[in-house]
Parts: structure tokens; sequence; C-alpha cells
């Protein structure tokens, strides 16, 4: 038996994380841990609980979804990117995201970046 991943979800948009989540649920094999909707959030979220995979948007009012990840210890989640800027691609490679997915988020796409982090 496998253990589910255990997912965070970090966008300030109320209906992306609705839809991350409704996605996560239809997956499988993920347990949904919580949402948050800041870079500041995310921190103090991933310091507390026990997190596989973080999807994090990129544009969230404050800090970043890159400062955010920069700011992440070394263990840390894996990291998808969700967002609707193509722009930042390379950017979010380079600090080390698994996948880089842009909105609106499908099952399909977000399978495969699931299959990246496992």
């Amino acid at each position: 038996m496998t253990l589910p991943l255990r997912a965070l979800i970090c966008d300030d948009e109320s209906m992306a994380r609705k839809r991350a989540a409704r996605l996560l649920e239809e997956h499988g094999g993920v347990e949904l841990v919580g949402e948050c909707a800041s870079g500041d959030e995310v921190l103090a979220r991933i310091r507390d609980e026990d997190v596989d995979v973080l999807l994090l948007d990129i544009h969230m009012p404050g800090m970043t979804g890159l400062e955010a990840l920069a700011a992440m210890p070394e263990e840390r989640p894996y990291v998808i990117f969700v967002t609707a800027h193509p722009e930042h691609a390379l950017d979010a490679w380079n600090v080390g995201a698994v996948d880089y997915i842009l909105k609106p988020l499908d099952a399909e796409r977000l399978a495969q970046a699931l299959a990246r982090a496992k």
C-alpha cells in the first residue's frame, strides 16, 4: 500500500483553490492537507505541517510564489507552479520547481505533474 501524497494549495484566488482541490480529490492517491492564499501563509504552513507537494501560484499580493519558494528551507515539498503567467517558467525551473502548469488547471495536466512529484 502506497501512502497518499500530502498536498497543499496556495493561490490568492478562491476559485482557483476550489478547482485545484476538486481535481486533487478526483485524482486519488492525494490527501489535501490545506489551502492558503499568500506566500507568508504557505511558509508558515510548510513549517508546521508535513507536506509532500505544493501547488503554488506565482502572482499573489505581497510575496510572489517564486519569492516564497526561494525562502523555503532546503527540505521542502515538491513545488508545482499553477499560474496564468507563462513568462516565469524559466525562473520556476531555475529555483527547483517540479512542474509549471498554466491556468486553467485541468485533470490530465495535473496528473502529469503529480506523477513527476511521485
